[in-house]
């Protein structure tokens, strides 16, 4: 089990965003592979303190260990083995955990 807190926006100041190329590479991806949904931006008001957040949420992932994946590190699996074989089972990393919650317009 992996967990982080990320900043959440402030709802009274929050602002539509459309992230580009630069925004994408930052998460290893190109735009068009960014989920669709509602991006946003953090500008800043009384209610923040000017910084455009208020709050915290968390993202997470878990790696189930199922019999297969036991026998997976049992035989020796390399890393990108295992992450494949996660990814396979269905395992939601922090990264698309968070890449949702910013299309959810929750963070940046």
């Amino acid at each position: 089990i992996g967990q982080r807190l990320i900043r959440r926006v402030c709802a009274d100041c929050v602002q539509a965003y459309l992230p580009g190329e630069i925004d994408a590479a930052r998460v290893g991806l190109e735009a068009a592979g960014l989920p669709a949904g509602r991006y946003v931006r953090a500008t800043g008001c009384q209610s923040c303190g000017a910084s455009g957040y208020r709050g915290r949420c968390g993202v997470y992932e878990a790696l189930i260990l199922d019999r297969a994946m036991r026998g997976a590190i049992d035989a020796g699996a390399t890393e990108s083995q295992i992450r494949e074989a996660a990814a396979a089972a269905g395992m939601k990393t922090m990264l698309h955990d968070g890449l949702a919650k910013a299309a959810a317009g929750i963070t940046t």
